[in-house]
């Protein structure tokens, strides 16, 4: 069975005050996770016995913002679940094992509102509750959502990284507010150097306002921060191509060059390939 077959496209308003539960999938073309997720769990016996019984709709992440932005999509893919009143009682996000998935979704698909067991939580000081309730609360009350959020980033273990990680997403994707996501996500690269991308976002972030050059020069940084890895200079690469920033080019190119002479097997391949790639106008 083909995902499409399980979920419609029409509008799932129409099911909300039904019989059944409602599971919105939202997804896009360019979204590769989801590609991954529709063939590994949503086509198969599997994911018809999980999606069958309820009511489930596609949302196209592109062309349905307004969608998008009412339950406050943070990345894809994300399934949200909603009971037949239409409150959200779960939300499966992201797709990586298909098994650990599959009961994530299961959970998703029997709970009830998450809310009020979330408040309990944070009321006994529960840092991780006070995150996931934070999260909960984007697509209900963003404003407080936010606050809760602004708290708990205040710290310095993971919760406090997931927490700003948040906030960024939230105020980048949702909000669409991308100078107050540069802050966020610079916050976040420093803070927590190895937090996957932020320095892509933070990049991304400032060309959305104009500011190329700032984006390309936290690249840079991320560069200073990892001399031994390729991974910046490849990103920075990529931003650098997108945006035709010329400037740019000789700084990663020479910074790829004096990388060769101490990198060995697939990192020195890396370089050598970039610097060949530099060596062209963007």
């Amino acid at each position: 069975m083909a995902s499409t077959d399980l979920f419609s496209a029409g509008d799932y308003r129409a099911s909300v005050g039904g019989e059944r539960r409602i599971a919105l999938k939202f997804g896009a073309g360019w979204c590769s996770m989801c590609d991954d997720l529709d063939r590994a769990v949503l086509s198969t016996s599997v994911g018809a016995a999980l999606f069958e019984p309820l009511a489930a709709y596609a949302i196209d992440f592109d062309r349905s913002r307004e969608v998008a932005t009412r339950y406050a999509i943070l990345e894809l893919p994300t399934v949200v679940v909603l009971d037949r009143a239409g409150v959200e009682v779960g939300r499966i996000v992201g797709f990586e094992d298909p098994r650990a998935w599959i009961e994530d979704a299961r959970a998703a698909i029997a709970a009830d509102d998450p809310l009020p067991g979330l408040r309990k939580e944070v009321e006994r000081g529960e840092l991780s509750a006070l995150v996931a309730l934070g999260e909960a609360l984007l697509s209900r009350e963003p404003d407080e959502g936010v606050a809760m959020l602004e708290r708990a980033s205040f710290g310095d273990g993971k919760e406090s990284s997931r927490a700003l990680w948040a906030l960024a997403r939230f105020h980048h994707r949702v909000k669409e507010d991308p100078a107050t996501a540069r802050f966020l996500w610079q916050q976040l690269a420093l803070r927590w150097p190895d937090s996957a991308d932020a320095w892509w976002w933070y990049a991304k972030a400032q060309s959305e306002v104009g500011r190329v050059e700032l984006g390309s020069a936290g690249f840079a940084a991320w560069a200073d921060r990892e001399p031994d890895s390729v991974e910046p200079l490849a990103e920075w690469t990529r931003f650098a191509g997108r945006q035709k920033y010329e400037p740019a080019r000789a700084q990663i190119r020479a910074r790829a060059m004096a990388a060769l002479p101490r990198a060995r097997g697939p990192k020195r391949e890396a370089l050598e390939e970039l610097v060949m790639q530099l060596g062209r106008a963007f």
